[in-house]
């Protein structure tokens, strides 16, 4: 953990970040990657699933994006990235896991 200096390098090797294709001033935000750790994506999807029964908070976070029709895998993905930014938090302060800080 201590390889990474923010949560958005773990986000890219674990291969959760959003590909980004631009021509002039536009901007195409399409699929995750995939370049990094199969095996940690893999987890980390597998976490996001377990999330939603045990952690009240993600389970709203994934009807609220569920009723903006959402699709479901796109949905555990935004989840496996929330993960990614608390366990980077955790591991980075040290601090417990506390279930009525996650947002």
């Amino acid at each position: 953990m201590s390889r990474f200096s923010n949560p958005g390098q773990l986000t890219a090797y674990a291969g959760l970040d959003v590909k980004i294709s631009q021509s002039g001033t536009t901007e195409k935000f399409g699929k995750i990657v995939k370049h990094g750790s199969s095996l940690l994506r893999k987890y980390l999807f597998m976490y996001a699933f377990y999330s939603l029964r045990y952690i009240p908070q993600i389970n709203d976070y994934y009807y609220v994006k569920k009723n903006q029709s959402k699709h479901h895998k796109v949905i555990l993905v935004n989840i496996s990235r929330k993960l990614i930014r608390i366990i980077h938090h955790i591991e980075t302060n040290k601090v417990p896991f506390d279930i009525n800080k996650v947002v």
